[in-house]
């Protein structure tokens, strides 16, 4: 991916200040000086902030495990619930506030916002 942007490594970067990376730290202020932090899953400095979210279920561990391939083969095969579109909707909305949340809380938002759900789609807004 660094390739495709145009961009150095992370470790080649300082770590306070990069200009693209992944797992990029962000503060929420509150009032009275408190607040909260998080993390932006892919970050490129005044370009996007990208959100990634996977609305197929995974096995332990991180892998897939072959029933739950073969179910989601067959079920590319049939049409989605109306349960399994509306749960699948609420994940994307609740991303897209959450990247829209990011982008608010750094110094200088970018004109773009990605949204990845792995497997499925790639949503872009444009601020343009």
């Amino acid at each position: 991916m660094r390739a495709v942007l145009g961009v150095a490594a992370t470790d080649q970067e300082s770590a306070g200040d990069r200009d693209y990376c992944f797992e990029r730290a962000v503060k929420f202020p509150f009032r009275e000086g408190k607040g909260c932090s998080g993390s932006i899953d892919c970050f490129k400095r005044a370009s996007f902030v990208m959100e990634v979210k996977q609305s197929k279920k995974r096995a332990p561990g991180g892998e897939y495990d072959l029933r739950q391939l073969m179910a989601f083969l067959d079920r590319r095969k049939r049409r989605r619930s109306a349960r399994e579109e509306e749960a699948i909707k609420r994940l994307m909305v609740g991303a897209r506030q959450q990247a829209e949340n990011y982008a608010q809380a750094l110094p200088e938002r970018p004109p773009f916002l990605v949204l990845v759900d792995v497997g499925e789609a790639i949503y872009l807004w444009s601020e343009l």
